[in-house]
Order: structure tokens, then C-alpha cells, then sequence
């Protein structure tokens, strides 16, 4: 989602910036192998290192890389910067707001160490699955029906939610095909999941919130998720306290009541206002920021 669809959703408002994905030699234990694959970057390239390929920028091949005048940026997603980032990498690129703040504090942090951290951070939003971005999902408003997308064992209380939410597992590709196809039967998403416990500087994208928006549903968060204050608005009136399964029930229950009130639609609006973040056009405005500035 981060190399092909990204490239994908951006290339049709960018359609003169050259982008490609390089794919790391499957080998990755085999040190010429990489060494090989950084030789053959073209000279001048901006390359974005995903999660899994950073620690593949070792001391050699960050000298061959910089020699070939490349500018290196490390795309953490959730990931830890704590442990990914390191005085090799120019830019760090954040998927979210709140990944964008923790990664400030972890550059203050190593301020006076002997291994500072540059400290240009740009935001490229995570987006969805490509598939809900191109897609014109219209579900019908006559009456409330909540479901839950995404990976089963991410969803919180999820044994007490029967008869409220309809959980879709979308785990992985084939699951997903399979759900997406369910997703116009609902108007309302359950996007609460445990805490993030990826580390004290990860942060997880409001990638469930956007996905509601995709569908055009209002999401159910918890007010504590990463980026959802920030994006839905402090007076979104459907924060759930995730306290308990009992209050999580309460506010799916409250929302009922308030199905098709003003309340719900203009929760629905901040919802769809929410998903423009990662949209195609949005991405590629940041996209094309941070080549213009780092071609200057």
C-alpha cells in the first residue's frame, strides 16, 4: 500500500514525476545482493525505504546511495522510529499526524547525542486500500447498520458486540475481495482497536476512520485513537469511551437513537471531511511539496 497503490493513487495528478517501485533482492541476507541492488539506483533518485526495507540501509550502502547523490527517506508507518531511525536517513516520512509529532520528540530526544537524526519530517497520509479509493460505495440510510473491516483480532470487545456490529474480516487480500463486497449493506463503522503497542514513538494512522469515509458511513472511535480529534473534530459527537464492552455498547446503542438526526449527519460529513486527507489529490499535493523541496 505504501509503494505500488501509493504511486498509483497520486501518478494521475502527477503525471510528469517519474515513480517507480524498486523492489530489494529477496535475498536481503545476502550483503552483495543489496550492495548490488544500491549500484543500480539511478543517480539523483528520492528513494522511499518502506518499514520492512530501512534496516537494509547499512553503512556501505548508505555511501553508495549518497555517492550517487540519492536523497534516503524512511517510511515508518506504524513502525518504531525508535529503533529504524538512525544519522543515515535525510527525511523521515510520517503517516500521520501523530507520527509526525512523536517523530519531532524522537529528534529532540537525540539532539547532542553522537548520532543525531535529521530533522526534516514530512507527512504522507495513509491511505486505504486502493480498491475502497476507486470505488463508489453508496450505502443505503434506513436504518442504522454498524460493521467492523479489518483484521478480526484487532477489533476490541469483539466477543461482546453480537447483535450490534457485524464483523467483516478483511485480514488479508482474498478476505478483504470478500468483504469489501458486504460493505454497501452499512452505514456505520466500529473503528476501535486495542491500543497501539508498537512503541512509545509509533503511531498507528486513522486508517479505519478513512475506510468508513470510502464508504460513506459514520465511524464509531474511541477519542483516544491516534489522529481522530485531529481529523473528525473535537465536538464529533460519536467518541466512545473504550473503557469497557458496557460503554462501547452504550454509545453504539446511543447512536441508534440518533440515527438520521442533525447530529448524524453532521457526523457523517466531519467523517467524509476526514477521508479527503488521504485521498488521491491530497496525497499528491504533499507528494509534490516534498520533491520541490528537496530538488531545491
Amino acid at each position: 500500500m505504501r509503494s505500488e497503490q501509493l504511486i498509483s493513487l497520486v501518478r494521475p495528478f502527477l503525471p510528469d514525476l517519474e515513480m517507480s517501485v524498486s523492489f530489494l533482492p529477496s535475498n536481503v541476507g545476502s550483503r552483495v545482493a543489496i550492495l548490488s541492488w544500491a549500484l543500480q539506483q539511478k543517480s539523483q533518485s528520492i528513494l522511499f525505504f518502506t518499514k520492512h526495507a530501512i534496516p537494509s540501509v547499512t553503512a556501505l550502502v548508505h555511501h553508495i546511495l549518497k555517492s550517487k547523490g540519492c536523497i534516503i527517506c524512511a517510511d515508518y508507518v506504524d513502525g518504531d522510529p525508535e529503533y529504524l531511525a538512525s544519522d543515515r536517513i535525510d527525511v523521515h516520512i510520517a503517516s500521520s499526524y501523530s507520527s509526525q509529532r512523536k517523530l519531532n520528540l524522537l529528534i529532540e530526544s537525540r539532539k547532542g547525542s553522537g548520532s543525531p537524526l535529521s530533522q526534516d519530517v514530512y507527512v504522507l497520509y495513509h491511505a486505504a486500500d486502493i480498491r475502497l479509493h476507486l470505488s463508489v460505495i453508496q450505502p443505503k440510510y434506513d436504518k442504522l447498520k454498524v460493521c467492523y473491516f479489518g483484521a478480526l483480532e484487532n477489533c476490541k470487545f469483539a466477543d461482546d458486540l453480537q447483535g450490534k456490529v457485524t464483523l467483516i474480516d478483511g485480514s488479508n487480500s482474498v478476505k478483504f475481495e470478500n468483504g469489501w463486497a458486504k460493505l454497501e449493506s452499512f452505514n456505520a463503522h466500529y473503528c476501535i482497536r486495542p491500543k497501539n503497542d508498537n512503541g512509545s514513538y509509533s503511531a498507528k494512522p486513522f486508517t479505519k476512520g478513512i475506510v468508513a469515509a470510502a464508504c460513506r458511513s459514520v465511524a464509531l472511535v474511541s477519542i483516544d485513537t491516534d489522529d481522530a480529534v485531529e481529523l473528525l473534530g473535537s465536538d464529533y459527537p460519536y467518541f466512545l469511551s473504550d473503557a469497557s464492552a458496557e460503554d462501547v455498547i452504550s454509545g453504539v446503542i446511543s447512536l441508534e437513537g440518533d440515527f438520521g438526526s442533525l447530529d448524524w449527519r453532521l457526523a457523517l460529513d466531519a467523517t467524509m471531511d476526514a477521508g479527503r486527507v488521504a485521498s488521491g489529490a491530497s496525497l499528491a499535493r504533499s507528494l509534490s511539496g516534498l520533491v520541490e523541496d528537496l530538488s531545491e
